[in-house]
């Protein structure tokens, strides 16, 4: 996880980006150098390791080379190809022709990595001369392009939607998630009052909008819902006046298994400050959005007044998501919690987060209207608590404890009452 210790080395590698992005010609080796030279780059892209040009045999005098092979945090390698900047990648219609023929071969490069990786003999190569446990599928992501050459919903068809495991990432999307980043470790965002969700789950696209989650005891102000509608997120807050904001993220790709429970990790925080206002929000430990909202005001005890997973402040929107586990607080959390949250995911899920799970872990599914909430939303007929002790965790939710019922919410769980289970290092916190 990149802190605020990062932030100079996230500074020189945004500037040798621009660099390279603002000229016309740039070689494909020169852009594998400023990977090379910027190893923070893959981490803040989600990945915990990365091999440099590795090279594997084919027959006689022959090798494959991808540019890396990285491995997110979730123990899945992929291949990791990087493409000029300036190649065109659909937006001109004149060039579509000469796209479909030139991507192809991109296309083509990474079938013929994963057909190379799906023979366990090849995999024992990567393990003997790199260390590397590769699973037997193993997807690519093509680096090529900018935004404004770029139509994502044709490329997400020719890539993802045609049975390839191959994502396209943008130069410029890279810099986003950069700069993002850097917002975020350069400001001291923790400890606010607010909400602080991490939820484990399953998030698939569905072109209906569906929301997962809703905070805030009233209808019409100082609230906030996360959702997800086709292959983006959205975020809509509610400020103290009942003005409406809304936010639309590009859904990250995730590459789905034969086997294994494409599991994610999605992070929500909203922190309250005097006039002011934070949101952000992380997909699988990447930074998919960063705001600071200086001129808009929420009322705290409202926003944390109750919790709605599955449905917004009506109750009438259906659902299509299962959750695992979900931990909240009221306040931002310190990037040491952060790591503390993710050292348990990995100790607890390790087998169900890797692709070579065979086996779903338990999963609460909010399909259709199955909703569950917290007391004190418009939903619940509990009454408002009022706020508690925001020193540890708030709520904590297990898909083996609650059980939905149709059209009904759920039973409030144990944990929200004098029971409240610690994260390892963290003493536990009863609500008053």
């Amino acid at each position: 996880m990149v802190t605020a210790k990062g932030s100079q080395k996230l500074r020189e590698a945004i500037a040798q980006l621009k660099t390279l992005l603002a000229q016309a010609e740039v070689p494909e080796a020169r852009l594998q150098a400023w990977f090379e030279e910027h190893p923070i780059v893959f981490e803040v892209l989600g990945f915990r390791r990365w091999v440099p040009r590795p090279r594997f045999p084919v027959g006689e005098n022959r090798f494959l080379e991808p540019d890396f092979l990285v491995e997110d945090f979730n123990g899945v390698w992929s291949v990791f190809e990087l493409k000029r900047h300036n190649a065109a990648v659909l937006k001109n219609a004149e060039r579509r022709t000469d796209f479909r023929a030139e991507f192809s071969t991109y296309i083509q490069q990474c079938r013929e990595y994963a057909i190379y990786f799906a023979d366990g003999s090849n995999r024992r190569i990567a393990k003997e001369q790199y260390n590397i446990c590769m699973q037997r599928e193993v997807p690519s992501v093509i680096v090529a392009s900018t935004d404004d050459m770029t139509d994502y919903s044709i490329a997400r068809e020719l890539l993802v939607d045609r049975g390839n495991r191959v994502e396209l990432r943008t130069y410029s999307e890279i810099l986003r998630t950069l700069l993002r980043q850097l917002d975020w470790t350069s400001i001291d965002t923790a400890g606010r009052p607010g909400i602080s969700i991490t939820a484990l789950g399953v998030f698939p696209i569905d072109s209906r909008e569906q929301f997962l989650f809703d905070a805030g005891k009233q209808k019409d102000r100082s609230r906030c819902s996360i959702g997800l509608q086709g292959a983006k997120f959205f975020f809509t807050l509610v400020d103290a006046e009942g003005r409406e904001q809304r936010w639309d993220v590009e859904r990250p790709v995730v590459v789905e298994y034969a086997n294994a429970t494409p599991l994610e990790l999605l992070e929500i925080e909203v922190g309250v400050s005097p006039g002011s206002l934070y949101v952000a929000a992380h997909h699988n430990r990447r930074c998919i959005m960063q705001q600071q909202l200086p001129a808009t005001r929420v009322v705290f005890d409202d926003l944390a007044g109750g919790m709605a997973f599955g449905t917004d402040v009506t109750g009438k929107k259906q659902a299509n998501f299962a959750m695992v586990e979900a931990i909240a607080y009221m306040r931002t959390l310190a990037p040491s919690e952060r790591i503390q949250i993710y050292e348990h995911v990995d100790e607890v899920y390790r087998y169900y987060l890797s692709p070579l799970a065979i086996h779903r872990p338990p999963m609460l599914v909010f399909a259709g209207h199955k909703w569950m909430t917290t007391p004190g939303h418009p939903l619940s007929a509990e009454p408002p608590k009022h706020t508690p002790d925001t020193s540890g965790p708030w709520g904590w939710w297990m898909s083996s404890i609650v059980t939905l019922d149709d059209g009904k919410p759920a039973p409030r769980d144990p944990r929200l009452g004098v029971q409240t289970i610690p994260l390892p290092g963290m003493s536990a916190q009863s609500p008053p």
